[in-house]
């Protein structure tokens, strides 16, 4: 059943999953006078039967704007971590206990629609793959066979789903996602890292890394997966005026970049308020 309120910052008809998750980093202030966590149940209650999740549904009648067989259908996976967000500001911890079997379902149908091989000198290692609109960037030069972002997200997915699993009683099924999220921190540390540049990048299936300098490079330090040398390699081009550090913090793709459009071009160096606080949110990590 469809709960009767919703929230989202969309500039559309339609609600949007990463700008629902998101817009819980404020919200979840104001849970006493409005119950906008009930925006989530909205997408749990139209999840199918396979686990799927639209990115974007219709407002006016709850239909999803694409098939899961389409790339573009997945934004990025936050659901778990919105849920955390909540249940640390209002300790409603049976709420996950009602969540958990729709986010489960959710990451096993990412595991086997959007996870990828990609070569490394040690071997292949298992990461993940989004698109420009998937991503939320919509015309980000991003590119690759496994994405920095998605991984990484994956990665702070399965650590929430610990979470999540601790507070419902099931530690044996916590331990299984932090091996998970293990898994995916290794990998990514593994395929992703430039040495010389001091960033992650995307990478080619022949492990080839994409090195287009964009605000998704930066995911890892919020997911936790950066270790700490890499992360204070990481943290200088990220501050940097020429760079990523625009007047209104941060700009999404790099100054440097040659596709970078000082008047922002929507994701061409514009800031956006969820890389911007991913971004905040990593330094602080």
């Amino acid at each position: 059943m469809l709960a009767r309120t919703y929230v989202d910052a969309a500039f559309s008809d339609n609600i949007f999953q990463w700008d629902t998750c998101f817009i819980m980093g404020f919200a979840k202030y104001g849970h006493g006078v409005f119950n906008f966590v009930e925006s989530l149940d909205n997408f749990y209650a139209l999840q199918r039967a396979d686990g799927f999740i639209c990115r974007e549904f219709r407002k006016a009648d709850a239909q999803p704007v694409m098939f899961p067989t389409e790339r573009d259908s997945v934004n990025p996976p936050i659901f778990a971590w919105a849920e955390v967000q909540y249940v640390r500001m209002t300790g409603d911890t049976q709420r996950l206990v009602r969540v958990l079997p729709a986010l489960d379902r959710y990451a096993q149908w990412l595991e086997r629609n959007r996870s990828v091989k990609v070569a490394t000198p040690a071997g292949e290692v298992l990461l993940y793959w989004n698109t420009p609109f998937g991503s939320g960037m919509d015309n980000t030069p991003e590119r690759g066979d496994a994405w920095v972002s998605m991984s990484a997200q994956m990665a702070q997915m399965y650590e929430s789903l610990a979470t999540i699993a601790k507070h419902a009683g099931k530690p044996d099924r916590a331990a299984e996602y932090m091996m998970q999220r293990d898994r995916i921190a290794s990998a990514i540390n593994q395929a992703m890292w430039d040495d010389e540049a001091g960033m992650y990048f995307n990478v080619m299936g022949d492990g080839t890394l994409a090195r287009e300098r964009t605000i998704g490079c930066f995911w890892p330090m919020w997911a936790g997966v950066a270790p700490q040398e890499r992360a204070k390699r990481a943290t200088p081009v990220l501050l940097d005026r020429e760079e990523f550090a625009s007047d209104v913090p941060f700009a999404t793709l790099s100054a440097k970049h040659e596709k970078f459009d000082e008047w922002g071009g929507y994701w061409l160096g514009a800031s956006w308020a969820p890389t911007t606080m991913m971004a905040v949110d990593g330094l602080q990590r």
